[in-house]
């Protein structure tokens, strides 16, 4: 059985308000997540293994990491480069440390089509990749990535 969702009495303290919160079985401030959908508020969903569900995907992983690893490759230049994580990450923050405009491809070629990332630009992917591809239109640059695992 579901249990009821608490709802707080506006004319109590806020404090009684939060005593009332609290889940006993979990012995945790018991707290209701909403999204506004345009029109109304909707409640939060999550899947039984207690991941945040997104109109039929799961979100994965959003800011819990077993570990992380970083890369950099100092000499991207106008030909494809393609800088390696030892195992597929779940997602990374990537940036350019250069001099110029670079662009960006995961597990593919990097062409000056892909994503552009500007001069001390950073991108965060929710991504699943191994490989960063990266090519400049000219000069040289440095990309750096931390992936997480």
């Amino acid at each position: 059985m579901a249990k009821q969702a608490y709802q707080p009495d506006t004319t109590e303290s806020t404090q009684t308000n939060l005593n009332r919160s609290m889940d006993a079985d979990f012995d945790q401030l018991a707290v209701e997540l909403l999204g506004y959908d345009g029109t109304d508020l909707q409640r939060v969903k999550v899947n039984t293994a207690g991941e945040l569900t997104l109109s039929n995907a799961t979100l994965e992983g959003v800011g819990v990491f077993d570990s992380f690893e970083q890369v950099q490759d100092t000499g991207v230049t106008t030909g494809d480069r393609t800088t390696s994580f030892a195992q597929q990450v779940s997602s990374a923050v990537i940036q350019n440390l250069g001099d110029n405009d670079c662009f960006i491809n995961f597990d593919g070629a990097a062409t000056t089509s892909t994503y552009k990332l500007a001069i001390n630009e950073s991108l965060t992917v929710p991504l699943k990749f191994t490989d960063l591809h990266a090519i400049t239109s000219a000069g040289t640059t440095t990309v750096q990535a931390i992936g997480f695992y």
